[in-house]
């Protein structure tokens, strides 16, 4: 009922959008204002309305107050992706945790933040949140396949109190492909090793500035373990329709289904040199559906004033069933065997029983914003305000399997949680000459109800975050020279605690209220260009948590989630891109045709325990100092792309990343159940080749090829549930037509 209700909202949402429709006499004179950073980015040729958190104009980039990174189309397609992981990997700052060969689960980190379902990096697609539950578990089981976006977007810094919840690490905006200016369809089909196949079919176009297309994509391939097969399926529809000469109103809806047969425990040690891609549980499924819409309307009121609202909602249904939920969950052990009730002297988890955890997610809200031109003391300025009402619902079950393939069973747990968030964000952006200073403030009130429905309980928990943010830079700009800008800022961070683990109100359990995870992050970077010969930019960055969460494992807790206290996250990241024709043609003539260089390295010396405490290893020794569990010290990206004839291109890119630990006393030593020891860094190599066919009346034609992880490298990701285990070689080939 609770679910219905938010359904009902959500279209009662929609209809606050339409304001009547403005004609050409009360319009006229009306300016349309420059674009700024996180207000829309729209053009007269149908670019849908407030899908960009950063501009595409000249000088976009030179607002933000902070660091930032934009993959667009032409990277995109030159990396032949198999997953977005592969393009989000390049860019400074951040870590990709592989967990599974295609990427059905991303984990980002950010500037050595825990990666494990981007729990601390605000997910949007066209700007809207895609996390389960943004405020209750702000975790990522979907994102938008890579071969349907346009660009994506990276903002970090002090720019990020303009998005919420979280403003921790980094907003990372995923922006989906827009109509095209003339009727046109493209087909994308490729297949390779592994059985991996993927279709994906775009139609569309635009027609007295009322556009349409509709994305269809499957997806499916095996697994880095043996057995562990997926398929995907996505469909989107999106438009945009012009209300008058000042407004236009951009609608989108997407289906999203994944089905397969993966489980998030690990391997043992044992199990992994044995055989580093078996797969202990074959009986484990994931079932997940995403239903979403999104209505935006952009209102140009004159004199550099724009209102931008969108109105958004999302549901979500998943299951899980499984026979162990890590490493340490094996026959053999007794507390294993009694929970999932094995057979006497089983040998086969085929004589078990499982667990089912499904799951339904759904959340709608509703955002205006509001940019404002205007001078301040002689200077030019914007002002920029938003709020946002979010209401979103979380029903979390258990029930218990009766066999190892079960897919009903009694309900063993049911707890429903409601979460209800305002927020309110203002900033003013001025500009002196080559200074530009950008304070502001957001402000995030939050309250949720956990209700265990067997039990006949309930817990209520609720707070108000303030979080002021401040950006100085300093710029100057040459049509024929180099470029300089060099910036710096401070910004409160903000993560809400998650209820779902935190206030889990069972009969007899004892509760430990997790805070809202705070803190202080300050950055000061330069970005230096050479137009488009080459590019650096560096910043170096300090996040000081007065209150971090962690797994509850990690300090000794029974509870999934708790406060952990103190630590210092402190590093430099470097981002550069080099035009190696351009710089190398006086002296090799035959370079030029298109060769350049990428570079994205992230250093995290401090990523470190700031207060004394047990570790859980052992109690005896305390963790201050020592170094947080799954922050590499480095993390490496080098590309090298080259423009071939006719067209044609090859990029070759290389990951490097660091050791880490997976515990809390920084163990070296792997343990029995694989959930201890250090992570070895490593080394994967993979290239990617495009080859349009040319002289064809039927329109272009592009032939494609990819080698990911070239030399097959074995390693380790993770081991948090057990070991997970890279992806391995994986060949793919296809052709994408357009017509």
């Amino acid at each position: 009922m609770r679910t219905r209700r938010l359904w009902t909202r959500s279209t009662l949402l929609l209809t606050i959008l339409l304001p009547p429709q403005q004609s050409a006499a009360q319009s006229s004179g009306t300016e349309a204002p420059r674009a700024r950073a996180g207000v829309a980015d729209s053009s007269a040729r149908g670019l849908l309305p407030a899908v960009r958190i950063i501009g595409s104009e000249a000088g976009a980039i030179s607002r933000i107050p902070g660091a930032v990174s934009v993959i667009d189309s032409a990277r995109l397609r030159a990396l032949n992706a198999v997953s977005i992981k592969d393009a989000v990997r390049a860019v400074p700052g951040m870590h990709v945790m592989d967990e599974d060969a295609f990427g059905l689960n991303l984990n980002i980190g950010i500037r050595g933040l825990a990666a494990r379902r981007s729990q601390r990096v605000l997910l949007l697609e066209d700007g809207m949140p895609i996390h389960l539950g943004p405020y209750s578990d702000p975790t990522a089981h979907y994102h938008p396949p890579v071969d349907g976006l346009s660009r994506v977007e990276i903002v970090k810094g002090s720019a990020q109190i303009a998005f919420g919840p979280q403003t921790v690490g980094g907003v990372v905006n995923f922006v989906r492909s827009s109509p095209p200016d003339r009727p046109t369809a493209r087909l994308a089909i490729a297949g390779g090793s592994r059985a991996f196949q993927t279709a994906r079919l775009s139609a569309g176009g635009t027609w007295g500035g009322r556009g349409v297309v509709l994305d269809v994509a499957r997806r499916r391939g095996d697994g880095t373990r043996r057995g562990q097969a997926h398929q995907v399926d996505d469909l989107s529809l999106r438009g945009v329709l012009p209300l008058g000469p000042s407004q236009r109103l951009a609608l989108s809806a997407g289906i999203y289904r994944e089905q397969s047969r993966y489980g998030e425990a690990g391997l043992s040690q044992t199990e992994f040199d044995a055989d580093p891609f078996q797969n202990p549980l074959p009986n484990d499924v994931f079932d997940l559906s995403r239903r979403a819409g999104q209505a935006v309307h952009e209102l140009s009121l004159g004199r550099g004033i724009m209102l931008r609202t969108q109105a958004y909602a999302q549901r979500v249904e998943r299951t899980a069933w499984r026979q162990a939920s890590s490493s340490a969950d094996r026959l053999g052990n007794a507390a294993y065997e009694r929970a999932f009730g094995c057979a006497a002297g089983a040998t086969s988890v085929d004589q078990c029983k499982n667990t089912g955890r499904p799951r339904r997610y759904a959340f709608v809200g509703l955002e205006p914003r509001l940019s404002v031109s205007h001078a301040l003391f002689g200077a030019d300025a914007t002002l920029e305000t938003g709020l946002r009402a979010h209401d979103e619902t979380m029903r979390r079950q258990e029930r218990a399997g009766t066999s190892a393939t079960a897919r009903s069973g009694p309900l063993i747990r049911d707890n429903a949680i409601d979460t209800r968030a305002g927020a309110l964000f203002i900033r003013e952006q001025v500009r002196a000459g080559a200074w530009m200073l950008t304070p502001g403030v957001r402000v995030e009130h939050v309250r949720s109800v956990n209700e265990n429905r067997l039990a006949n309980t309930r817990n209520t928990d609720g707070y108000t975050e303030v979080l002021p943010g401040m950006g100085l830079s300093w710029e100057r700009h040459s049509a024929s020279g180099p470029s300089l800008t060099l910036l710096t800022g401070i910004h409160r961070g903000f993560a809400p605690p998650r209820p779902a683990d935190i206030l889990n109100p069972i009969a007899g359990e004892g509760l430990v209220q997790v805070d809202a995870e705070v803190s202080w992050t300050s950055e000061l970077g330069a970005r230096f260009s050479l137009g488009e010969v080459a590019s650096l930019d560096v910043t170096a960055f300090r996040i000081d948590f007065d209150n971090q969460v962690v797994s509850g494992s990690l300090v000794g807790s029974g509870q999934r989630f708790v406060n952990a206290g103190r630590t210092l996250h402190q590093g430099v990241e470097i981002g550069t891109h080099m035009a190696l024709d351009r710089l190398l043609g006086r002296v090799w003539p035959s370079a030029a045709g298109g060769l350049g260089g990428d570079i994205a390295w992230t250093y995290l010396p401090t990523a470190r325990f700031s207060n004394a405490r047990a570790s859980t290893v052992d109690a005896r020794q305390s963790v201050l100092g020592k170094r947080i569990p799954f922050a590499p010290r480095s993390a490496l990206n080098v590309g090298l792309g080259w423009q071939l004839r006719r067209g044609a291109s090859l990029r070759i890119d290389g990951d490097v990343v660091g050791s880490q630990y997976a515990d809390d006393l920084n163990s070296v030593t792997p343990a029995a159940q694989g959930r201890r020891g250090l992570l070895p860094g490593y080394t994967v190599l993979n290239v990617a080749l495009r080859a349009p066919v040319v002289g064809l009346a039927s329109g272009p034609i592009v032939l494609t090829a990819a080698v990911k992880n070239v030399a097959n490298r074995v390693y380790i990701t993770d081991r948090q549930e057990g070991i997970q285990t890279g992806m391995p070689r994986l060949f793919t080939m296809g052709i994408e037509l357009e017509r």
